[in-house]
């Protein structure tokens, strides 16, 4: 584990302000997921053309390997459940009360747009409060509102259950922010060797909490009402703060902190190509996992499914993008053509979505197992462009020269969380309000729309990056030969 006193941070040995690296081609990226193995390696990414250095640190398996997320890491289990719980029982819930799709979609929406606005204000802030502190203040924030939003059975009237699932569910959401951002710092100054491999476990676990979700949210509302589940989740998160509360370590301060003429900013970072591509891909991925999350179980509700049949059919895209996630960082390993992946998983959506819908001119209607299969592609679809996009803004602004500092990954992540989060409340917002104009399957049109878009745009790059000259476009300063992070030992 990280300790204060036998390791910190230097900014001294992770910037190379004076040396000059001259590119290497046809050389392979090794980034290892499945084994913990990551040699010394760099690439040339032959569509980008830059240099991608990931990480260069040999991870052994042996005693005094680090474990790949430690505490940071067990969060990732309810606060995906806190997303997808309620995703088989509340539609039905809120109809109860006199909710449209429109509004309750909106309630799922909200969460994610709450997420998407503090995301950096927490990065801006987080050193002043203390990562540990917020992480804390962050869990035990949720579970209370967890719990709270648990009680929302008992409140009559459509426009009072509707006001207090809004609230409930930002102030829900400025926890989750909360610890979410930090957990990623944390775990970057924890494991400073392993921060890919540490993002793979991550998500794996958040895809086992998408799968579990709404699995156990449907089976704890058939056994226990609106309640369970809420209390349930709450205690959990609230557990878990007392865990991390007494056995989370303090992170230390980097022993330099970076000059101003150093720091890089959010604006700067979506100036490069590549990196707004992966956040528009991002968002688009996300859009099309909202606008599942709140109308994919009024869709399926004519097959008269009890709650728990409900919740294993919606959590077959979860299922299948943790699955996906480890394969597809076993392929960007082998060939880290990760533009291309983008939009390859843009198009395996699109086709998910064909089958989901049933695409309007296709002369059948909804049938439970071809739903089913498009449920299976969307999540291959997905675990493609989550993974390639976060390993694509990481190496991208390295390459273009972001210092080689926690601040990187914290402003990368940022990014990541925000274009997510905006994704996932324009889905469910969305996705209401066409259910309501036009239906659910004329609906989908709009997601797949949206991907098409992403298709083009991803391939005008590669184009161009490809009839573009292989001069300088990485930073002249960037040593591909030092890990992103580098761990200082001091005794």
């Amino acid at each position: 584990m990280y300790s204060a006193e036998s390791e910190n941070l230097s900014d001294d040995d992770n910037t190379n302000s004076d040396k000059q690296t001259k590119p290497v081609y046809n050389q392979h990226i090794n980034f290892s997921f499945d084994d913990y193995q990551i040699d010394e390696k760099k690439t040339y990414d032959s569509i980008s053309n830059y240099p991608v250095s990931l990480t260069n640190q040999n991870l052994q398996k042996s005693s005094g390997s680090v474990e790949p997320g430690g505490n940071d890491t067990i969060v990732k289990l309810p606060e995906a459940a806190v997303i997808s719980l309620q995703t088989p029982f509340y539609p039905a819930e809120a109809e109860k009360k006199g909710v449209s799709a429109s509004e309750y979609g909106a309630v799922f929406g909200i969460f994610e747009f709450t997420v998407f606005l503090v995301s950096f204000v927490y990065g801006r802030y987080m050193d002043a409060i203390g990562p540990k502190r917020l992480f804390n203040i962050g869990l035990v924030t949720a579970g209370v509102s967890s719990i709270a939003f648990g009680f929302l059975d008992k409140v009559d009237g459509h426009y009072t259950f509707f006001a207090l699932s809004m609230i409930i569910r930002i102030v829900e959401a400025l926890g989750d922010a909360a610890f979410m951002n930090c957990a990623f710092v944390i775990i970057a100054m924890e494991f400073p060797d392993s921060v890919g491999l540490t993002l793979a476990t991550m998500d794996t676990i958040f895809g086992i909490g998408l799968t579990m979700g709404p699995i156990i949210g449907g089976a704890l509302y058939e056994a226990g009402g609106f309640i369970l589940p809420f209390v349930s989740t709450g205690v959990m998160l609230l557990v878990v703060a007392v865990i991390t509360f007494f056995y989370l370590p303090v992170p230390p301060a980097a022993e330099n902190s970076l000059s101003s003429k150093d720091k890089r900013g959010i604006l700067q970072l979506l100036k490069i190509p590549e990196i707004g591509f992966s956040a528009l891909t991002m968002f688009s991925s996300a859009i099309s996992m909202g606008y599942l999350s709140a109308t994919l179980e009024p869709h399926i509700r004519i097959f008269e499914l009890s709650y728990v049949s409900v919740g294993l059919i919606i959590v077959i895209s979860g299922a299948t993008y943790a699955v996906s996630a480890p394969i597809w960082g076993w392929i960007c390993d082998r060939k880290p053509y990760l533009n291309a992946y983008m939009v390859f998983g843009s198009g395996i959506i699109i086709v998910g979505f064909i089958f989901i819908g049933p695409f309007p001119l296709l002369p059948f209607d909804t049938i439970l197992w071809v739903t089913c299969v498009g449920l299976f592609f969307h999540g291959v679809g997905i675990g493609a462009t989550l993974i390639t996009s976060f390993l694509q803004c990481l190496a991208t602004a390295i390459a273009h020269g972001f210092p080689e500092h926690v601040s990187t990954y914290s402003l990368v992540s940022g990014l990541w969380m925000s274009s997510f989060a905006l994704g996932n409340f324009v889905g469910p917002t969305i996705s209401g309000i066409l259910y309501d104009w036009v239906g659910f399957r004329n609906g989908t049109v709009f997601v797949m729309g949206i991907q098409l878009i992403v298709m083009i745009i991803g391939v005008g790059i590669m184009i161009n990056s490809k009839c573009r000259p292989n001069s300088p476009r990485s930073a002249p300063n960037l040593d591909e030969t030092e890990p992103l992070l580098t761990k200082k030992h001091t005794h």
